[in-house]
């Protein structure tokens, strides 16, 4: 980073209330760049290719000589060699018999509702398919295989012994056959594609890459096995692919907490061993999946792939079985991410818990299905912490924080990015993806997506390498996510709290309604409470006129609607809502879903979303996911509001809010304007200016 850059990011870091030396940000980056240079170049891997050969240099030879004579054996039919190595190892993997073993278990102690059973019986069915045909490799509607071999790919050709090495190792545990260039022209039906290599972290040998999206030639027939048509007829077929979120896990715990307390609560994790190579490939469908050598002899796969689009679909039958299966024999939460099991118990229960599910997947799947070194819990660090899908979860201070490893990850993605050169639409949306995912904790930043989505406009018009200027806008959400993550980890080096509390995802009964529109000329809401009986009761409505001119500009629509729903969360929060959940209701489809996800995709609503973020933040309060689109008709009475008008009808009871001139609502209506440019220090100070005007005797508007 060039000194200009460096200044700027101690000006930010000083506005965010950091005070401290050079040298403590350069430790920092130091660690930073070690975290990064833990992958290792395609250079390295060759060289732990040559060592791996050495003193079997002609492994790979006997092993296709092996798999040629097998071949001719059986009247070079590839279906027949594939079944053969397949029983092989059918004793230690799925089966018919496991399947409706573990299935028929989990049926009698199921406690859900009847459609819940209803699907979970479908999935045992077609896990019975997996277990006893394969997984279909399904194709595109226009494929035809290409049966030819052309050039290699240039990380295949750069890593080559590596991913030998690998595919060797796949090989030598029955998982595939390794054909002659001879004996592969007896195939019929045969489709090549290209062999690659990717780095890994902390793996010099990096990871093979079997890349469906490729065919091995210019020549014959050019469409690969991975496309939209197969995405689409793999989710139709097994189903859509629900992943749980860290909100998800964070609730799993609260709940856990009540039910055992904070201090004898225990999470844990396991995890699969091999994932989708768990499962076998129709034996009819592995002539498809041939990948070509440097020698010119091909490797075909036998079991699940990791390149090929249609198999986390498959594998999802796998998780949604197993989370059934493994929540009715452990005692507290469990959720499952793909191959990642993550759970919660007792204290007192958690060993034995977790030993259950351990029996659960071994008979399900083989005893060699889990991997049991992966095996972690809270009770094994002091601070009682845990890392599960990139996210640091702290039961001691009761907290959730990005994982280290991928905070200094993310930190260098933005580090290292040069705003002043064109970027390419992929390293846009890169870093696009990193400031969505991060932003669930640093929920500051969450309002200045729209710099970053803006720049992705036209995306799906031109290629994912199609080289784009930033905006000055964007170059300035980069440094402020420079800055962010730095002084997180120095305030992990400084024992201080970082992260989001536990306890902001916890879902709470609605109990306030904040009924909402905005206009080019000002705000307008109406704030209601809910009895016990869940009728709505109104307690206050009004609006202000805007003190500053947006000259009809539609495209300033959507911030004004931000800033009629902050206004009037800000009233409701003066009424008593502090602590609790408040549903949504307006006619900007936009705004509502922008604010239930908290993530604000436009650059000129990043005031009013400020606000409305210090609103929760700084008064626990929960939008709730009961939001309620209305139609403009419907929401006349807050249009009439924001244009200065009295309603048409008197409300019944409510306290009317005028913005008093000097009052606080005018301010920080002024402050939502979304004319104001909020770059480096502006944003950092409009945060304070916004935090001061929503702070106490709110109500006194």
């Amino acid at each position: 980073m060039v000194n200009r850059e460096m200044c700027d990011l101690f000006r930010v870091l000083c506005g965010l209330g950091w005070s401290g030396s050079p040298v403590e940000v350069e430790s920092v980056c130091r660690r930073m760049y070690e975290s990064y240079n833990w992958n290792f170049s395609a250079a390295v891997a060759q060289h732990w290719g040559e060592k791996y050969f050495e003193g079997r240099r002609n492994s790979l030879k006997e092993a296709v000589e092996k798999d040629s004579a097998l071949f001719l054996r059986l009247d070079y039919d590839l279906e027949k060699v594939a079944a053969h190595k397949q029983q092989l190892l059918a004793r230690d993997r799925i089966s018919v018999a496991r399947v409706r073993s573990v299935g028929s278990r989990a049926l009698e102690g199921f406690n859900g509702t009847v459609s819940e059973r209803s699907a979970f019986i479908a999935d045992l069915s077609i896990l019975e398919t997996f277990a006893s045909e394969g997984v279909e490799i399904m194709v595109d509607s226009s494929f035809q295989p290409n049966n030819f071999s052309g050039s290699l790919s240039k990380s295949y050709r750069e890593a080559t012994l590596a991913v030998n090495a690998m595919l060797l190792d796949v090989w030598s545990s029955g998982l595939a056959a390794i054909l002659s260039k001879d004996a592969i022209t007896k195939v019929v039906g045969l489709h090549l594609q290209k062999n690659g290599w990717a780095p890994k972290r902390k793996k010099e040998k990096g990871r093979n890459v079997g890349d469906c999206s490729s065919v091995s030639s210019r020549i014959g027939p050019q469409t690969p096995l991975n496309t939209e048509e197969v995405k689409v007829l793999t989710a139709q077929r097994w189903g859509q692919i629900v992943h749980p979120t860290i909100e998800d896990i964070a609730r799993m715990i609260l709940a856990a907490e009540l039910k055992y307390g904070r201090e004898s609560l225990v999470v844990w994790k396991m995890d699969l061993s091999g994932a989708y190579t768990l499962l076998n490939i129709m034996t009819s469908c592995v002539r498809l999946l041939g990948f070509v050598l440097e020698s010119g002899d091909v490797f075909i796969y036998f079991a699940g792939i990791f390149g090929w689009t249609g198999m986390p679909a498959a594998f999802q039958v796998v998780t949604r079985v197993l989370r059934v299966c493994l929540s009715i024999v452990v005692s507290g939460g469990l959720l499952m991410y793909v191959d990642d099991v993550i759970a919660c118990s007792a204290i007192d229960d958690w060993v034995q818990d977790r030993e259950k599910a351990g029996d659960v997947i071994s008979d399900l799947l083989g005893k060699c299905a889990e991997a049991k070194e992966k095996r972690e819990s809270t009770i094994s660090s002091a601070d009682r912490s845990i890392v599960c899908l990139g996210w640091e979860i702290r039961l001691t201070d009761w907290r959730i924080d990005v994982a280290e490893d991928n905070r200094l990850k993310a930190l260098y993605v933005f580090w290292t990015v040069n705003v002043e050169d064109s970027l390419d639409l992929e390293m846009i949306e890169r870093l696009s993806s990193l400031a969505q995912r991060y932003s669930l904790v640093y929920r500051e930043l969450g309002v200045l997506m729209g710099s970053l989505y803006s720049m992705l406009g036209g995306k799906g018009k031109v290629s994912r390498f199609h080289k784009r200027k930033l905006s000055e806008e964007a170059k300035e959400t980069i440094m402020l996510w420079k800055a962010y993550l730095v002084l997180s980890e120095l305030e992990k080096a400084r024992g201080q709290p970082r992260g989001r509390p536990i306890e902001s995802f916890r879902q709470r009964d609605t109990t306030w309604v904040v009924e909402f529109d905005g206009s080019l000329v000002g705000i307008g809401f109406r704030v209601f409470s809910l009895n016990g009986n869940g009728e709505e009761i109104l307690m206050a409505f009004g609006g202000e006129i805007l003190n500053f001119d947006l000259k009809g500009r539609s495209e300033f629509q959507n911030a004004m609607e931000m800033a009629a729903l902050a206004g009037g969360l800000c009233v409701a929060v003066g009424l008593g809502a502090r602590g609790g959940s408040v549903k949504l209701r307006g006619d900007s489809v936009t705004v509502l879903e922008w604010s239930q996800h908290g993530t604000f995709k436009s650059q000129r609503s990043v005031g009013a979303a400020m606000a409305l973020v210090a609103i929760c933040e700084k008064y626990d309060v929960l939008i709730s996911r009961e939001t309620q689109h209305i139609t403009s008709e419907e929401n006349h009475v807050c249009d009439a509001l924001s244009r200065g008008k009295e309603p048409e009808a008197q409300p019944n009871g409510g306290m009317r809010i005028i913005g008093k001139e000097g009052g606080r609502l005018k301010r920080l209506v002024a402050l939502m304007n979304p004319l104001r440019g909020l770059k480096g220090l502006d944003f950092v100070y409009s945060w304070k200016e916004i935090r001061m005007a929503i702070s106490d005797d709110l109500i006194g508007l």
